[in-house]
This record gives C-alpha cells, sequence and structure tokens, in this order.
C-alpha cells in the first residue's frame, strides 16, 4: 500500500473508532466551574447507558453570560440561578427547560500548613482578611462578587486594598492559593477541594453566608434537546445526587 493510501486508510480506522454509535449524539454543555465534579462523575455511566457524549466547556458565569448573548452554540447551560434568569429572559435558554441542580456554599481557603483563622462569626471573618497577607478572587465569579460586596460592608475596603488579588483568564483564585502565590483566597467549596496544598478554613459565617444556587437549561435552538434532557435527568437521578454531595453541595 502506498504512503498516501495507508494514511487515508488508517485515518478512516480511527474516525470508525471514535464515531459516535447510530442514535448518539454529542452534547454541547456551557458550565461554570463548579457541575465540572458532577458531570464528570456521571459522565462515564451516562455515555454508556445512554449512549450519548459530553462536551463540556467550563468558565465563569459571567464569561458564559457574555458567549452565551453572543450566539454561542450549546445543547444544555449550567449557570447560576440569577444568570440562568438572564439568559432565559433573552430567549437562549428555554423557560420550560430549567431545573434546580445543586445549592453550593462559599468557603474560603489559605495555603496548605498556614494557621486557619477562626471565621465562624463575622468579627473574626473581618480579622481574618484584614490578617491575611494577600487574598484572592476569581474574576466574573459570583463568589468573589460577593466578598467584595462583603469587604465594603464591614469598612475594609480601603485597607484590603493593597492585599486583593484578581485571577483572571481562566484561572480560578484557588490555583493561586494553591501555587503559593497568594495566602488566602475565596472560591465556591467545589472548585477547593479540588486543588492541593490548600486547606478550607471554612464556610462563610453563618449571618454573611450566601450559597451559589445552580440550574440546567436546554438552549430553546439546543441540536440536540432530546439527549440533553436526558442529561438532565441523570443529573437529577441517584448517581447525579450521589456526586453533589460528594463535592461539598446540596441538591435542590
Amino acid at each position: 500500500m502506498r504512503p498516501a493510501s495507508l494514511l487515508t486508510a488508517v485515518a478512516a480506522a480511527f474516525a470508525m473508532l471514535h464515531a459516535l454509535p447510530a442514535g448518539a449524539d454529542e452534547i454541547r454543555i456551557l458550565s461554570s466551574p463548579p457541575a465540572r465534579a458532577i458531570l464528570e462523575a456521571i459522565a462515564p455511566g451516562f455515555e454508556a447507558t445512554a449512549g450519548h457524549r459530553l462536551d463540556a466547556v467550563y468558565r465563569t458565569a459571567f464569561e458564559l453570560r457574555k458567549e452565551i448573548d453572543a450566539g454561542a452554540v450549546f445543547d444544555l447551560a449550567i449557570l447560576p440561578r440569577e444568570v440562568m434568569d438572564e439568559v432565559v429572559g433573552s430567549g437562549r435558554v428555554a423557560a420550560e427547560s430549567r431545573r434546580a441542580m445543586a445549592r453550593v456554599p462559599i468557603g474560603i481557603g489559605i495555603r496548605a500548613g498556614e494557621p486557619k483563622p477562626d471565621i465562624s462569626t463575622t468579627a473574626g471573618f473581618r480579622q481574618a482578611l484584614l490578617g491575611a497577607r494577600s487574598f484572592a478572587y476569581t474574576q466574573g465569579a459570583m463568589s468573589g462578587r460577593h466578598v467584595l460586596e462583603l469587604i465594603e460592608r464591614l469598612g475594609i475596603a480601603e485597607a484590603m486594598k493593597p492585599k486583593l488579588r484578581m485571577a483572571t483568564g481562566g484561572t480560578v483564585a484557588v490555583a493561586l492559593v494553591s501555587r503559593g502565590e497568594v495566602q488566602m483566597n475565596v472560591d465556591l467549596l467545589p472548585e477547593m477541594i479540588r486543588w492541593p496544598n490548600v486547606d478550607i478554613v471554612g464556610l462563610l459565617p453563618a449571618e454573611l453566608r450566601k450559597d451559589i444556587r445552580f440550574e440546567a437549561g436546554i438552549a430553546r435552538d439546543a441540536k440536540h434537546g432530546a439527549a440533553a434532557a436526558a442529561l438532565v435527568a441523570a443529573l437529577a437521578g441517584a448517581d447525579g445526587i450521589a456526586a453533589i454531595k460528594a463535592h461539598g453541595m446540596l441538591p435542590e
């Protein structure tokens, strides 16, 4: 066989190996990062039983909102409730397809080995921020937005300015702590669980707590709407609920 023919044959064989089974779809998902652990946990079983394949992109909620508004092609979106309200309002996600998925707490992390401050009270949380050498939050993330609002409310905005570090370009704040670039961070709890060299200090004190509620919704012009609906059902099933609980979230 001539080289060109051999290459053609190899390419054809590769395509056959990786082709979706008859009747199977590749579900395009635009998702906020906390859902990554859930999707990765249920993907093998779902793909084996339903025959569909998952193709997921993970970005902050506000990055995804911009992409959706700009006409991004997708079948399923997993977003905080407030952002889901906006994309449903713009007509990109079918209102009737919305389904509550998980409630995700905001946590504070610190470089492993550092003393953990007591953040169980508002006074303790305020003092922990003031005592931190550096503090990171994620650009476009609702966790960071909430804590920046708390910093203003607690009257420490000026004192915190030199310490604040915003993780940009798709990097999450906890990654900076994991790499030793920043001492302390705020992120959603499932994000922090995934990173090494990070100790979780705890959740925000009860009076400052704001859990982020995530929802799944199917694009109004979804190419694979039925497959996306099957995935939403799987997320709400026993395996999905187990994955939610295992990664520091609460099922809705």
